[in-house]
């Protein structure tokens, strides 16, 4: 028997919708495409979980290589297999496993655009911003560190002058127009899911 969170994202993705009831829509859609393309069977929703978390730690090793050396990116990665949620825990996919792939690409994206700061990185950065929010929305905490980061940075006045920050920021409301309104329409269920 498969895990109740893998039964739950399988059944939202028989329909690409703007939203569910419990969280946004993302796990929902990437679990509606992944069995579009693979049988409906357990271990196709165990190679799920394990595509997610492979996918998780290419990112991290990408985001790794942006602050050390090979070989500290390597430990990095060792040091994230063996924590619980990439192994015990990472058997079910559900939005806290897909997680584990849109915050490390929104860190990415964020340290992409403060490096660049282009228009291209602005869009790369609001888009891993809604992708991340797509996915839970305590996401929003990240988002939040992230500003906070750039606004702390001795360098910030150069990132706040370029098109990078702006272009996100508009990119990232465009993107989630559609989910927001949609959250008006149903009076914001998720949240009443969430807070209760």
């Amino acid at each position: 028997d498969i895990h109740m969170d893998v039964a739950e994202a399988y059944g939202w993705g028989q329909k690409f919708l703007l939203g569910y009831g419990k969280h946004p829509p993302l796990s929902g859609w990437v679990a509606g495409v992944w069995f579009r393309i693979f049988p409906v069977t357990d271990w196709a929703s165990y190679a799920l979980a394990m595509a997610t978390l492979g996918s998780s730690l290419v990112i991290c090793w990408w985001l790794s290589l942006r602050v050390v050396d090979r070989r500290r990116a390597f430990f990095v990665v060792v040091m994230l297999a063996i924590y619980p949620i990439f192994n015990f825990k990472g058997f079910k996919y559900n939005p806290d496993l897909l997680q584990l792939v849109t915050l490390p690409l929104l860190v990415l994206a964020y340290l992409d655009a403060f490096e660049k700061r282009s228009v291209k990185s602005g869009i790369w950065l609001g888009l891993a911003g809604a992708l991340a929010l797509m996915t839970k929305y305590w996401a929003l905490t990240m988002i939040g560190a992230i500003g906070l980061a750039a606004l702390m940075h001795p360098d910030r006045m150069r990132f706040l002058r370029s098109p990078a920050p702006w272009v996100a920021i508009a990119t990232f409301v465009v993107a989630m127009l559609p989910h927001l309104m949609w959250l008006m329409h149903v009076e914001f269920v998720p949240l009443t899911y969430a807070g209760a």
